[in-house]
């Protein structure tokens, strides 16, 4: 089952990123685009996945904390890749309309 996720998501990437590149989206969209292709992966394959064994006091905290800590660390370098929204450049633009 977990293969057949794997080969669809391997047939959706390059033909999302072709087909998305002959409408002539911005690049950005682009990665985007599989960006969700790759979380939509995870979150199917984490469907899948057997369950993990039941952790119980001071372990569930750390586990807790931790998991916490890791999905912080990927909004924040992940937004931090992403394009930053300049005020400066928006003004310039707008002058020269």
């Amino acid at each position: 089952m977990m293969i057949r996720k794997l080969i669809i998501a391997a047939v959706l990437i390059p033909a999302v990123w072709f087909g998305s590149a002959a409408m002539h989206f911005p690049r950005v969209f682009q990665v985007m685009l599989m960006i969700y292709i790759l979380l939509g992966l995870g979150v199917f394959l984490l469907l899948d996945a057997p369950s993990l064994p039941r952790v119980e006091g001071w372990k569930a905290v750390a586990a807790l904390v931790a998991f916490y800590l890791v999905i912080s660390a990927a909004y924040i370098l992940g937004a931090s890749y992403l394009p930053q929204y300049d005020p400066a450049v928006e003004m310039s633009k707008i002058e020269k309309i």
